[in-house]
């Protein structure tokens, strides 16, 4: 009987970083949450796509607002880009009680007089976040920057498709951060039959915010997933919503189970330590691995 398998895709920003050093740090914290089970991951067959140096080389130094660019695209003269920096951080000031009347009043005469969807506009609502706490404008604008330039630039989804395909195969439990729950799902939607997957764990997930929602579209099911959990702390603004309540709705309807009261205690309450080694969590992943061994 061949090993239960693992797949653990992470989130941005790990360009730069040592792959086995990152997948050991993963690997840790979710000892440290399975306590007495830990023992589990001795005989599990752990796959770690590393993708963080392709994505990033897409992207070269750019403004402020932008924090770098792809290739010149995604600049801060793109409409589209624009348009979804303006409406996360719209939906995630609103979170905080900012509404948009707040937000027109706050940003000031000379944004004001630039209009909605320009660079100014924008600059100014990721002002605005810098005042929340636990987050900043810069945290929220990189992360989005990843996202839309997996979302929208052919060459660099495909080049992170492609390094994450290949841990698809056969039987795998699959856990996904941040923005690596945006690319495995978009992969796993569209998986073929010789991929099963038992559990599909989210954790600290963007999808449910609008324009990510959107570019998801035909939203299913995947069928190759038997149970998809979504595990955040409801102060991590990059988990904006729950994906169970409708905010993800499916079609067919079909239920995802959000775990919600998570208590990360990193700065911004979204990095990967402080979610895995939750009991919560890994009780999740441990109860697939057995059921996949047994």
């Amino acid at each position: 009987m061949s090993k239960p398998a693992l797949v653990l895709i992470h989130g941005r920003s790990q360009a730069g970083k040592d792959r086995a050093v990152l997948e050991e740090t993963w690997i840790s914290s979710l000892r440290k949450g399975l306590g007495g089970q830990a023992h589990l991951l001795d005989d599990v067959d752990i796959r770690f796509p590393f993708y963080g140096d392709v994505l990033e080389s897409w992207v070269f130094p750019g403004d402020s607002v932008n924090n770098g660019t792809a290739r010149g695209f995604a600049s801060a003269e793109d409409p589209g880009y624009l348009e979804f920096q303006a409406e996360v951080a719209t939906e995630v000031l609103a979170r905080h009680g900012i509404d948009a009347q707040a937000q027109d009043e706050l940003v000031g005469d000379a944004v004001r007089d630039a209009g909605p969807r320009s660079p100014e506009w924008v600059q100014g609502l990721f002002r605005l976040l810098d005042r929340l706490p636990g987050t900043t404008g810069l945290f929220i604008s990189m992360v989005m920057r990843d996202v839309y330039l997996y979302l929208n630039h052919a060459g660099a989804q495909r080049a992170v498709d492609e390094t994450v395909i290949p841990a698809f195969t056969g039987n795998c439990v699959v856990v996904a951060h941040s923005l690596g729950s945006v690319v495995a799902y978009r992969l796993l939607k569209d998986a073929n039959a010789s991929t099963s997957v038992p559990l599909f764990m989210t954790i600290g997930s963007p999808l449910g915010i609008g324009p990510i929602r959107r570019a998801m579209a035909p939203r299913k099911f995947p069928t190759v997933v038997g149970s998809w959990i979504n595990a955040y702390d409801e102060r991590d603004d990059v988990a904006l919503y729950p994906l169970g309540s409708g905010r993800f709705s499916m079609d067919p309807p079909t239920p995802i189970m959000d775990i919600g009261k998570i208590d990360n205690t990193t700065d911004n309450h979204h990095g990967i330590v402080e979610y895995l080694n939750k009991e919560a969590i890994a009780r999740e992943i441990a109860h697939a691995l057995i059921g996949k061994a047994s």
